[in-house]
């Protein structure tokens, strides 16, 4: 599980949890991420989500700044085992922001969400939110066009890119592969009007590709692309309490029915308000 700490708390860093049962859940490691000198960070970083190589490498994306002075650029960082940097891949130019929100990515809403697919030699990314220039922003009453973007791990180049249609009041916040390449989307926001002190709402997706435009290069969209399907996996509406902050999938084992084990972990925001929750869902 990899912390999305920016500097501010501790180091780049990702823990290693462990259950047996998939109801408790044990902190067993910590994995500190350098950069190629083996020196801790000192360039700002936003880590959101971490996979596993087939060489045991790590996979992380950091979702950059889109601040007026303090652009920095998303990417993706291949880590070694033990966290040292070997290199990056760029995201393509357009997604780079220009500290203005008339390009790029929107201040902290970069590729939230990251998974492997073809046996690892493919990485794909989902933006939390939509580019500057592809609409206004996710609100709680308008949704946004947000793009998938595939990565080729060989070249470290992006290869091709859909668009997504995200639900209003909410973003983009993990993307998991099954063994089939199937991706899966984890969706989340906060509603500040129900409850007591205010609520998430999250779903999980089946993402279905066909007939999606593919619109890698595309500087702006148009808004009459074809987008990816959707198709509802799970509502966390229909569980009580509210999920909380969930960003954050992963694998379990089957169940004897032959279900999958779906994890999912909360961010907890570095507030004492907030707890770190992993929830078990079961899915086909």
């Amino acid at each position: 599980m990899l912390s999305d700490d920016k500097n501010e708390h501790g180091p780049v860093r990702a823990y290693f949890f462990t259950t047996a049962d998939q109801k408790t859940f044990t902190r067993d490691g910590m994995v500190e991420f350098t950069d190629p000198q083996g020196k801790a960070y000192t360039e700002f970083m936003d880590p959101e989500e971490i996979r596993v190589l087939p060489n045991g490498n790590f996979l992380w994306t950091t979702e950059g700044s889109g601040k007026l002075g303090k652009v920095v650029a998303p990417q993706l960082i291949e880590s070694t085992p033990d966290g040292k940097e070997i290199r990056r891949i760029d995201v393509p130019e357009y997604q780079v922001p220009n500290g203005f929100s008339t390009r790029g990515i929107y201040n902290n809403n970069g590729p939230e969400g990251m998974t492997l697919i073809h046996g690892g030699r493919t990485a794909v990314t989902v933006q939390e939110n939509a580019l500057a220039q592809d609409g206004a922003k996710n609100s709680e009453k308008d949704a946004s066009l947000n793009r998938i973007t595939f990565y080729d791990l060989d070249s470290g180049k992006p290869t091709r890119e859909y668009v997504v249609r995200v639900e209003a009041g909410r973003g983009a916040t993990s993307l998991l592969a099954d063994e089939n390449g199937e991706l899966y989307m984890l969706e989340r926001g906060f509603f500040k009007d129900l409850g007591e002190n205010g609520e998430n709402k999250a779903e999980i997706y089946k993402l279905d590709l066909h007939g999606a435009d593919d619109v890698l290069g595309r500087e702006k969209l148009t808004g009459g692309e074809n987008t990816v399907s959707k198709h509802l996996v799970f509502d966390f509406a229909t569980e009580k309490p509210h999920p909380d902050n969930v960003e954050g999938l992963a694998w379990g084992p089957r169940a004897d029915d032959g279900r999958r084990t779906l994890i999912v972990v909360t961010d907890n925001n570095f507030n004492d308000t907030q707890t770190t929750y992993f929830h078990t869902v079961l899915v086909p």
